[in-house]
């Protein structure tokens, strides 16, 4: 027992419970004035993030499936498959090295399956989760504007790509995870304890099996160091060496990957870097751009024609390197703009063309390749907002704060509306060919509703003219090839199919297409053999399975057919044409 236990038990009479009463109640007020000050403080600010960040974002709630949502998660074997986490850690079928991301897709279907709504909502939450933590980043660096910064990033319309698109889900999880990473880091660093920092470095290798473009922490903690103390010293050097490592790790993986990708889709690697340096330049103004002025935003923008022989187009990377030097002259009194630049530049390096990408066969820019750099920008910008404001007189400082909520709801407005583009398919395909009709891919994406809807010459049209704009746009090719098919024109039906594999061999879909019309010219050899081409790529075509055990059943190959329509079943345990047909052949006979 301590002396202050033995004090407290010592028999004073009615004057000593009079004043341990007044103690007991004393520290029950200072409890409560501390968690009230608390949940004002803290829980209050994050909660009108999170409120703001659902409400910008309730018609993505509604939204459906859009574009890479179907092979990554839709029609996925590697999500839906029981042994999917397995594979997903252990083997090189998904497109990139991202297993906690397409492990969250795992838990995520096998917890809701093929209802939108819920992954939209797992998105939000994701994002609000970010600009929370943003919050408090700033304000435990002491930044001006920390709140203003945090509702900006929720609720800027750049966002919504990363946001209202569940592909996306990889930024949203990764931004959670190496914001959280950068927290723990900064509180590591204020107390000195090894834990935060073992969090901090767990919490990064997290993001990067989420998504490698958080590579950016790694130089971001030697530049923030040198904000805050004018100099990196060893212990800095020694603190931020196994985030390095982690990071180099992690992008040595996806440069594999990707070059994997670029090989499948026939797309050249070899881009002078010349070229490369010119797009850098256009695209580090172009996302700047954006951010001041978030307007005309697009899903996919017009792909840059690279000219190194075009005097003009070396201006965008003159004026990045002459606004650095600028910002390195007024470091002398204030070091934050040059390193806002500094950390914005190295979060968007890895998507300005230094890095082969495939998404650049249909742009060398996107909303979704700056949402790591924005938190940089708008962290300045709040800041800037902040001072300004601090300067004002007292009268007009309230028209000021005015103006904030004001640029906030508009923000949200914005922010409302770019969601919308996202509720279905048809809605973002016809938004984006109507705003950019060179954009190949959403003449084929509005095609294919027609095609669904069985309007061949509308569908045709649009097929026709993906190709035109695309002559090795394989999808469109094969796309074309099933109307033709449908119209009654054979031979030139086939003729698309072998286009589209002579782009990408290894097609799958336009291999059964091509299976179809030998199956209807009574070739079953050759109908077999492209099926079977089909599954030594993919044993989990259910399709193909499903359309090689039709040909056997038709040959009377009865063992042949079931043994392909059990793959079906152990692919889709619930495919209702793969049972009847089972039940068909284990009918007896009359």
């Amino acid at each position: 027992m301590t002396s202050e236990q033995r004090f407290y038990k010592r028999p004073r009479g009615r004057i000593h419970r009079s004043v341990n009463h007044t103690a007991d109640t004393a520290i029950s007020i200072l409890r409560n004035a501390l968690i009230s000050k608390a949940v004002v403080r803290i829980a209050l600010p994050a909660g009108l993030i999170g409120l703001a960040t659902f409400a910008s974002y309730m018609p993505a709630l509604r939204g459906e499936f859009v574009n890479d949502d179907y092979p990554l998660l839709v029609d996925s074997t590697l999500v839906k498959a029981d042994d999917g986490l397995t594979r997903i850690w252990f083997s090189k079928d998904a497109p990139d090295y991202w297993p906690l991301y397409y492990s969250a897709l795992w838990f995520e279907w096998h917890m809701w399956g093929d209802d939108p709504a819920p992954y939209h909502a797992v998105n939000i939450a994701l994002h609000a989760m970010s600009a929370v933590l943003l919050w408090r980043i700033l304000a435990r660096l002491q930044i001006s504007g920390a709140f203003l910064a945090g509702m900006i990033f929720a609720l800027h319309p750049v966002m919504v790509e990363s946001v209202a698109w569940i592909s996306e889900q990889k930024n949203t999880l990764s931004m959670a995870l190496v914001l959280a990473s950068l927290l723990a880091f900064l509180r590591f660093e204020s107390n000195g304890c090894r834990y935060c920092y073992a969090i901090s470095l767990a919490l990064f290798a997290s993001a990067l099996l989420s998504k490698t473009t958080v590579v950016a922490l790694a130089p971001s903690l030697l530049l923030l160091a040198w904000w805050q103390r004018g100099v990196i010293g060893r212990k800095d050097l020694a603190r931020a060496a196994p985030f390095f490592f982690l990071a180099l790790a992690g992008g040595l993986s996806t440069i594999w990957f990707e070059a994997r990708n670029l090989h499948e889709y026939g797309m050249p690697a070899d881009l002078p870097f010349v070229d490369r340096c010119l797009i850098a330049g256009r695209a580090t103004w172009f996302y700047l751009s954006k951010l001041a002025w978030p307007t005309d935003l697009l899903f996919i923008y017009p792909r840059w024609s690279v000219n190194a022989m075009e005097w003009r187009q070396y201006l965008y990377p003159l004026g990045v390197a002459i606004l650095l030097g600028v910002l390195w002259v007024m470091r002398r009194w204030s070091r934050g703009p040059l390193v806002a630049m500094l950390i914005f530049c190295a979060a968007i390096a890895p998507a300005t063309g230094f890095f082969n990408q495939a998404f650049f066969r249909y742009s060398y820019v996107a909303d979704h390749m700056v949402y790591f750099g924005s938190a940089a920008i708008i962290s300045f910008a709040a800041a800037a907002i902040a001072l300004l404001l601090s300067r004002i007189r007292p009268g007009p400082r309230a028209l000021a704060y005015t103006a904030c909520v004001a640029l906030l709801f508009v923000l949200g407005i914005l922010t409302w509306r770019q969601s919308n583009l996202y509720a279905n398919e048809l809605v973002l395909y016809s938004s984006l060919k109507k705003n950019n009709p060179q954009c190949w891919m959403a003449w084929n994406g509005v095609g294919k509703d027609f095609l669904d809807r069985r309007d061949l010459d509308k569908a045709l049209m649009h097929f026709q003219e993906a190709v035109r704009l695309n002559a090795k746009y394989y999808e469109a090719h094969s796309n074309l090839g099933v109307v033709l098919a449908m119209q009654g024109k054979l031979d030139e039906a086939k003729s698309s199919f072998e286009r589209s594999l002579a782009i990408k061999p290894t097609f799958g879909s336009a291999h059964k297409n091509l299976a179809r019309y030998y199956e209807i010219k009574n070739d079953f050899m050759l109908a077999t053999k492209h099926l079977e081409y089909v599954l030594q790529y993919d044993n989990d075509d259910a399709d193909a399975h499903l359309q090689l055990g039709g040909i056997y059943d038709r040959n009377a190959e009865r063992a042949k057919a079931l043994a392909q329509y059990r793959e079906v079943l152990r692919i889709r345990p619930q495919d209702p044409e793969a049972r009847r047909r089972m039940d068909h052949l284990y009918a007896p006979i009359p």
